[in-house]
């Protein structure tokens, strides 16, 4: 029956999923939800030190990825971490809805640098901005 209905909604663009296979694993969610895909592009922006870049190149090898990093030492080890990998590209830059020069607030936990300050919610040790 499932194939039927499956048969039935392909040529509309859809598919059925079993929702109980979804929530576990986001990447695994990812992969079945591309998985009509072949070659899909990723976006890694705020790419830090290439964690997110290795589990891109894990569930989707064929991807094209961007990745963009603005603190050079994140970005020095986000060319250490993954510079080999062929299929991604590494931008030293912010990504955002327009362009213009900005300052990078960076912070004790490399993870939180960013060009917003801190929220009242981040104020633990971890965030405090780094002296100059």
């Amino acid at each position: 029956m499932k194939q039927i209905i499956q048969s039935l909604l392909r040529p509309f663009g859809y598919r059925l999923h079993d929702m109980k296979k979804f929530g576990r694993d986001p990447w695994r969610d990812i992969q079945i939800l591309l998985q009509s895909i072949p070659a899909p592009v990723c976006f890694d922006v705020g790419a830090h030190q290439g964690e997110t870049v290795k589990l891109m190149v894990e569930y989707f090898p064929n991807a094209s990825i961007y990745a963009f990093e603005p603190d050079p030492d994140n970005f020095a080890a986000l060319q250490q971490a993954v510079g080999n990998i062929p299929q991604a590209r590494l931008y030293p830059l912010a990504m955002g809805d327009h362009s213009h020069k900005s300052k990078l607030i960076k912070t004790a936990f490399s993870m939180s640098n960013s060009l917003l300050p801190a929220v009242a919610a981040m104020k633990s040790e971890a965030h405090k901005k780094l002296a100059k």
